[in-house]
């Protein structure tokens, strides 16, 4: 369990630091919204 927590949390900042690098996509940001609510 521990694992895929610390799989989400990569994941989150990797998706936010390219939101505030302007490359997100529209998919990105259903994926992120997914993950979390």
């Amino acid at each position: 369990m521990a694992a895929n927590v610390t799989l989400l949390n990569s994941f989150y900042h990797q998706t936010t630091q390219r939101l505030n690098d302007g490359e997100l996509t529209p998919e990105d940001t259903q994926n992120q919204w997914y993950l979390h609510p």
